[in-house]
């Protein structure tokens, strides 16, 4: 058989208040202005090791090493031409020149996609750039694929000969 159980509080009772110890707040109608915000805007931390960002058209964007993906199409190695030419030789170049399949527009274009990784990023950009920006990016790419200039001078050497 179970019997009911009794509440802690059933036996116990409950403390009174005197009069007197403490006052009760009174409730008013007084409303109080609610203060007012203040945009205080904080600016957002600098993305990532500023040694590797650059100002790229209207964004300010961190470059980041190379993926296979970019190396193994041979996108990337268009930084080699860069190396030997300025952009605006480059640009001034016949189409099929410098790759059979691609005008050398469209070279320097893939290039910046395989360096930014980012497809939208240079199409929104690519005629806002200049040719300190495309160098800056280079400088920067072969910094963190680990491309040294002697390593770029063997290289150019091995297929001249």
């Amino acid at each position: 058989m179970s019997r009911p159980i009794k509440s802690k509080t059933e036996n116990k009772e409950l403390p009174k208040v005197e009069e007197g110890s403490k006052p009760l707040p009174k409730v008013t109608d007084t409303k109080k202005e609610v203060p007012e915000t203040t945009d205080t805007q904080i600016p957002a931390p600098k993305i990532g090791n500023p040694e590797n960002c650059v100002q790229f058209g209207d964004d300010y964007i961190e470059i980041k090493p190379t993926k296979l993906k970019y190396q193994r199409d041979r996108t990337a190695a268009a930084y080699r031409i860069l190396q030997q030419i300025s952009v605006t030789e480059l640009l001034a170049l016949q189409d099929g020149l410098v790759d059979p399949d691609r005008s050398s527009d469209k070279v320097l274009f893939d290039w910046l996609i395989a360096v930014t990784d980012d497809s939208d990023l240079v199409i929104r950009n690519y005629d806002k750039l200049d040719s300190e920006t495309i160098y800056q990016c280079l400088k920067i790419f072969c910094r963190l694929n680990h491309i040294k200039e002697e390593d770029s001078k063997k290289d150019q050497a091995q297929m001249t000969d």
